[in-house]
């Protein structure tokens, strides 16, 4: 937010004042010289004295005026201290106040884009839920380029997450879709590290297997394989079956 500071009229005001006073001070200086010159020789003594004396009056007022002047800028800075601050603060309160609507917008539209639930169901949900939710909808509906886009600002935003290991599991499904396999199997690799208890644990070796496969690193994709039968042994073995007789991963020993 932009404001005009009193800054620029305050400055300018005592700068004229003080060249002023300069001036005036130098102008009582030539006059003295003046009045002090060998050259002035008709000039009565006493006169001079007289001359003197209100010139060295005027002078004292002038020191006075200049102190008044200092006085002044240093209110003047003061004040425009003051000023600033109530400004940064109004700021800061407007910056907040636009950050909470935003928030809000969005809260709304992730709303907005969930068919799903009914309008009064959605109470109960925090806003990083209905960006999941919303985000499963994306992938359900084979929209995998957005869905992709938005897992991937779903862990940026919420690395924290209850949802960790699922957004992992999800980015590496979709990439395994795409044929993008080095980016799935970080992911799948992802997925079981975050949480090898977790129910996607199993699916994610036997997919962290089949991209080593797809990337031409047999030998490890069936020590990864070895290695899932040993952790989870009936549920590979599920998995497994679902494969048909073609699947190099079945010659593994």
């Amino acid at each position: 937010m932009f404001f005009i500071s009193p800054n620029l009229f305050s400055e300018e005001l005592t700068e004229n004042l003080r060249n002023e006073f300069l001036s005036l001070n130098d102008e009582i200086e030539n006059l003295k010289e003046n009045f002090l010159s060998n050259k002035i020789i008709n000039l009565k003594t006493e006169d001079a004295g007289v001359a003197l004396l209100r010139l060295d009056m005027i002078e004292a007022k002038h020191r006075a005026a200049i102190g008044k002047l200092e006085a002044l800028e240093y209110r003047i800075k003061i004040l425009e201290d003051n000023i600033n601050n109530k400004f940064d603060n109004f700021d800061k309160l407007i910056s907040s106040l636009e950050e909470k609507e935003v928030e809000k917008k969005e809260g709304e539209e992730i709303r907005g884009s969930i068919d799903i639930f009914k309008k009064d169901d959605l109470s109960d949900y925090s806003i990083e839920d209905l960006a999941f939710i919303r985000i499963q909808e994306l992938y359900k509906n084979e929209d995998l380029l957005i869905a992709l886009n938005e897992l991937e600002k779903f862990l940026e935003n919420y690395p924290l997450s209850l949802n960790y290991a699922q957004a992992n599991f999800l980015i590496a499904e979709i990439n395994y879709e795409l044929g993008n396999f080095s980016q799935a199997a970080d992911k799948y690799l992802d997925t079981f590290v975050a949480n090898p208890s977790g129910d996607y644990a199993p699916t994610s070796l036997v997919g962290l297997a089949l991209c080593l496969e797809k990337i031409n690193q047999f030998k490890q994709a069936c020590l990864t394989l070895t290695e899932a039968k040993a952790r989870y042994p009936d549920k590979i073995e599920e998995i497994l079956n679902t494969f048909n007789e073609e699947n190099k991963l079945l010659e593994c020993q």
